[in-house]
């Protein structure tokens, strides 16, 4: 019979799940789904294409498909 745990999920929405709570908060610091966090995936300039994901702000990416804490970031729903 399987032995049942407790697990904790990201609250951000990524479902991710930690078996502690230590590392679950480590997670949520830099979860690219934490509005705070400011990355890409949250970002109203976030757009994708036929050739991938690509910066509707022209935000210089460094060759990286995520960027953490983007000066040119604005929250999805308000408008520009």
């Amino acid at each position: 019979m399987p032995k049942p745990i407790t697990a904790y999920e990201c609250i951000h929405g990524c479902r991710k799940f930690y078996k502690t709570e230590k590392a679950m908060v480590k997670h949520e610091a830099t979860c690219i789904c934490n509005v705070d966090n400011r990355t890409c995936r949250t970002c109203a300039y976030d757009a994708h294409d036929e050739d991938g994901c690509y910066c509707g702000a022209d935000a210089d990416k460094h060759g990286k498909q995520l960027i953490l804490h983007c000066n040119q970031w604005s929250e999805k729903g308000v408008e520009f």
